[in-house]
C-alpha cells in the first residue's frame, strides 16, 4: 500500500523529465542546405504536397537537429565515414540515398516519382568501362616488358 500512496502522494517522487523518442510513425527528413539530393528531395516532398507529413530538418541549421541524426546514424549501424544526406527517418528505418527516399516516399503516399529520380545508371551490371579496360591492359603489358627485359638480361650473364 505505501507504493501506492507514494504514486499519488504530493510528497511522493516526482517523476523525471525525459524528452521521448521521435514516434515511430513519424517522417523526418534530414537535410543539408548545398546538397543538391536533398534539394531534389525536397522538391518531390512539396511539389506532391507531402509536406505536412514529413519533417525535414537541416542537420547544418541546428546542432539539436544533428544531434538527433547522429542518435538514428548511431542506432541503424551506419559508420560516421558512410553518414550522408538526405537521411529519412521512417516508422524507426533509417534510410539514406534520394532515390531511394523517393520511391519509398511514393510508395508510402501513393504518389508517382516519374521525373524525381536521379539520372543515375545502375551499377552492377557487368559491364567495364573502357578506361577501365585501358588501365588493366595498360598494366598487364607494363608487367610483361618488365619480366621480358629482366629474362633477357639473365640469359646474358
Amino acid at each position: 500500500m505505501i507504493p501506492i500512496l507514494g504514486l499519488i502522494s504530493p510528497l511522493g517522487v516526482k517523476a523525471q523529465e525525459v524528452s521521448a523518442p521521435a514516434d515511430p510513425g513519424e517522417l523526418i527528413l534530414f537535410v543539408r542546405e548545398g546538397c543538391e539530393y536533398c534539394a531534389l528531395t525536397e522538391k518531390f516532398i512539396e511539389e506532391k504536397g507531402l509536406t505536412d507529413k514529413i519533417s525535414i530538418k537541416d542537420v547544418n541549421e541546428d546542432p539539436a537537429n544533428a544531434a538527433e541524426y547522429n542518435t538514428y546514424a548511431d542506432e541503424a549501424g551506419i559508420p560516421i565515414d558512410d553518414r550522408g544526406v538526405p537521411m529519412l527517418y521512417d516508422n524507426g528505418e533509417v534510410m539514406e540515398s534520394a532515390d531511394k527516399i523517393i520511391i519509398r516516399l511514393g510508395e508510402k503516399f501513393e504518389v508517382s516519382t516519374e521525373g524525381y529520380l536521379p539520372d543515375m545508371k545502375p551499377s552492377g551490371n557487368g559491364e567495364v568501362s573502357p578506361a577501365v579496360l585501358i588501365v588493366i591492359f595498360g598494366i598487364a603489358a607494363v608487367v610483361i616488358a618488365g619480366f621480358l627485359f629482366l629474362s633477357n638480361k639473365k640469359d646474358k650473364r
